[in-house]
């Protein structure tokens, strides 16, 4: 019979791979770009959105 040791080894997920390292922090530019995008397709959602109520 195989020791417990093995038994709970054998019984024991894979080992993996630690993950890769997190992607780094957008400079500020591309953040006020994307802060920019953003609040432009919201405008554009909330005006939608009013013309579809008034309808």
């Amino acid at each position: 019979m195989a020791p417990a040791a093995a038994v709970a080894a054998a019984d024991a997920p894979p080992v993996q791979a630690p993950a890769a390292d997190p992607p780094q922090a957008a400079p500020d530019e591309d953040l006020e770009d994307t802060v920019l995008a953003r609040s432009a397709a919201l405008a554009e959602a909330a005006a939608l959105q009013e013309w579809l109520d008034t309808g």
